[in-house]
């Protein structure tokens, strides 16, 4: 489970990765010059519509246990982070990326997001 949603939210907090294809168990693609993240980030970041497709297939898995995270971030979490003061506020930003890429995955789209 720990493997699927840091790979879901990679590209939300840890400068992204890249996605593997939905048949590969959550291992990251090793193919070299597949995705380069260290220059997507200095602006913007983008996602292919095949790497939204792998997050996708994450976010399956992620949605259905969710609430099995809480004990751990509770754990984890020393003190609050930006938006992210508790439980409910983590969930809340999981959800709603789960729903921007299950939007964008459906109509076979890109994600293009600016960085603040």
């Amino acid at each position: 489970m720990r493997d699927a949603l840091d790979q879901f939210s990679a590209p939300l907090f840890w400068d992204g990765s890249t996605y593997a294809s939905e048949t590969t168990d959550f291992s990251p693609a090793g193919e070299p010059g597949a995705c380069d993240w260290a220059s997507r980030l200095d602006v913007m970041l983008w996602l292919l519509p095949e790497e939204v497709a792998a997050l996708r297939h994450c976010w399956g898995h992620v949605e259905r246990h969710i609430g099995s995270f809480r004990a751990p971030f509770d754990r984890h979490l020393t003190e609050p982070i930006g938006w992210i003061k508790d439980f409910p506020s983590f969930s809340r930003l999981v959800t709603e990326w789960g729903h921007v890429v299950s939007q964008a995955a459906r109509r076979d789209w890109a994600v293009i997001g600016l960085r603040s």
